[in-house]
């Protein structure tokens, strides 16, 4: 309860610097949201949060969201790439795989899908390599979602994986 506490002051307060750790101050590493930085580094241009938010769902999950913007058109697409990031904190590993395993068998008869190996207990990514890309990691029992929609000719996948892998190891130390 306190880190929520702890969390929510931040958030209301305006905080935009680096992110607060699950659990509180000095409790864990910080993944409940990326850096303006590594948002930048996905979009391969700067970008700038737009919001963050916590909210309790139904069944005690926690769910972490920020969302990002570049702050320019890319010139060759005329495209703003937007950055999606979801955590959920579930009360056990067993309800965010059930998470998880349902959001790829909704996806099952759509092109562009691959599972991700050595990344988290489960790791899938979905694109139509035009629009979008979507990376879903579970570990333990939390679930990380990163969706990039409209990618531009600046969108980096090799750092979005590298961040992506970051955020992995990070939940796997918890």
């Amino acid at each position: 309860m306190v880190w929520i506490v702890y969390f929510w002051t931040v958030v209301l307060s305006g905080y935009m610097g680096e992110t607060p750790s699950i659990g509180g101050p000095g409790a864990g590493e910080p993944y409940a949201c990326i850096t303006e930085a590594e948002a930048s580094r996905i979009l391969g241009q700067p970008a700038e949060r737009k919001e963050s938010t916590v909210a309790e769902r139904e069944g005690g999950v926690e769910r972490f969201t920020c969302i990002f913007t570049a702050t320019s058109e890319d010139p060759r697409t005329r495209k703003r790439g937007n950055l999606y990031y979801m955590l959920e904190v579930y009360p056990d590993s067993a309800a965010a795989h059930k998470t998880y395993a349902e959001i790829v068998a909704s996806n099952v008869h759509m092109p562009g899908q691959n599972t991700l190996a050595n990344l988290g207990r489960e790791a899938w990514e979905h694109t139509d390599r035009d629009n979008f890309y979507l990376v879903l990691v579970r570990e333990r029992n939390m679930l990380l979602r990163i969706k990039i929609n409209k990618l531009t000719s600046l969108t980096s996948q090799k750092d979005l994986l590298e961040v992506v892998r970051e955020i992995a190891r990070r939940m796997q130390q918890g």
